[in-house]
């Protein structure tokens, strides 16, 4: 069993700000695992230890905002953010343990992200990414709109091939690939 005061004790430590306190009709928590479920926004407030969220969530309604923390994991994410799904400015190399459904924006503008290994399998509207010339860029096609920051000018990413393809399905992904390819994006024409 689960000490539920515990998980709560460390949740408003973390995630709760004067003002701006979760009241406890819209925050739950699992007695059997411990998992959060919170109906409403939540904001990361307080930088964690060790660069990990320090409660598992289970389901955020609206927006989860957990930018410029020094995460280096998203394990503990809950598997479906409802609204925005923030995570920029971390020290994350993958996705892996972020959230598998957003229901709009995910913003992901994290250098050094080597991968999108763990990007969510639904994007309801657009997905920020930053860009270089070896980070694959199929997985991001999954998105209805994908825009790139953080780039450096002198090697712009192939917008007018990704618009073309973004939230067009698993076959536009290998004609996308194909594409990239041909202009020269080897990098970026990877899973």
């Amino acid at each position: 069993m689960v000490n539920v005061k515990e998980v709560e004790k460390t949740y408003r430590k973390y995630f709760d700000y004067p003002g701006f306190e979760t009241s406890k009709n819209t925050l739950r928590i699992n007695p059997q695992n411990g998992k959060i479920t919170v109906l409403g926004n939540v904001m990361l407030w307080q930088s964690p230890p060790e660069g990990k969220l320090p409660v598992e969530f289970e389901f955020v309604n609206f927006s989860l905002q957990v930018q410029n923390r020094g995460l280096i994991s998203l394990e503990g994410c809950p598997s479906v953010v409802r609204q925005d799904f923030n995570c920029r400015g971390n020290k994350l190399t993958t996705l892996i343990g972020g959230p598998q459904i957003v229901g709009k924006d995910y913003l992901a503008g994290n250098k050094p992200l080597e991968n999108l290994d763990g990007l969510a399998l639904e994007i309801g509207h657009i997905l920020y990414l930053p860009y270089h010339r070896d980070l694959p860029l199929l997985r991001a096609l999954v998105a209805p709109e994908i825009v790139f920051q953080n780039f450096d000018p002198a090697t712009p990413p192939p917008y007018h091939i990704i618009k073309k393809y973004a939230g067009k399905g698993k076959r536009a992904m290998f004609d996308c690939q194909k594409e990239l390819e041909d202009a020269g994006f080897e990098g970026n024409a990877r899973w």
